[in-house]
Formats: structure tokens, sequence, C-alpha cells
């Protein structure tokens, strides 16, 4: 469950509560968009469109096609801040059928796809 921080100079910035490991650095989002709110919410939006697509697509793909999923997808998580993602996808690529790593890389995206879903509901609460 995502608090909500105040903070009277931006927008709310949800905060997650100490169970949930962050998914994705906000303050990072924040400088990438110089602080524009709409801008943050097309970005945010855009990548979670690529989540959902990369994590229906990753169980069924080739090799190449996992290597390009992982390698496209590492690039986008970097920007918005999404760091733990990236650095799993980047031991992805090193090891693309290895279960562990795939595991590990669709329940980071199953996570980040939650807290992007949470940051989009504040954000359109906030209005």
């Amino acid at each position: 469950m995502l608090r909500v921080k105040p903070d009277t100079e931006r927008a709310v910035t949800p905060t997650p509560d100490a169970s949930i490991q962050r998914t994705i650095y906000l303050e990072h989002l924040e400088r990438q968009t110089l602080y524009d709110k709409a801008l943050q919410n097309e970005v945010l939006g855009l990548f979670h469109q690529q989540l959902l697509s990369a994590r229906s697509a990753i169980p069924a793909a080739t090799g190449r096609e996992r290597l390009d999923l992982a390698h496209s997808l590492t690039g986008a998580a970097r920007s918005v801040g999404a760091f733990s993602l990236a650095d799993a996808l980047e031991a992805f690529q090193d090891a693309p059928f290895d279960p562990k790593a795939a595991g590990r890389v669709l329940d980071l995206i199953d996570r980040v796809i939650e807290t992007v879903d949470a940051i989009r509901a504040l954000s359109s609460e906030k209005g």
C-alpha cells in the first residue's frame, strides 16, 4: 500500500510503506521531466504499455526476442527511475533462459506495473 507524502511545491509524491521495496525513484523521474506532471504522466503511460507488452511476450519469446525485449526495456526502466528492474534486465540479458533470472524480471515487472498504476491513480486524484 502506498502512503502519500505531502509536498507543497510539487504534486503529491507516493511513498511506499516499509514492507514494499521502492520500485521507481520519483525524484529521478521528476528531474528527467523537469517537474512537469503532465509529461511525467505521459512518460509513465508509455512505460506502462511497454511493461505490459514485455510481460506478456517474455515467457514465450525466443532467445533473440528475449534479448531485444530486455535491452529496450532496460533503457526505458533507467529513464523513469526503475533501477532495480533495469539491473535485473541486464542480468537477464546475460542468461535469457535462466529460470531464476526470468522469474526475477517478471516479478519486478509486476511490481513496477503496480507502482505505475498507483502513481497514475494518485496523480489523477490530485487533478
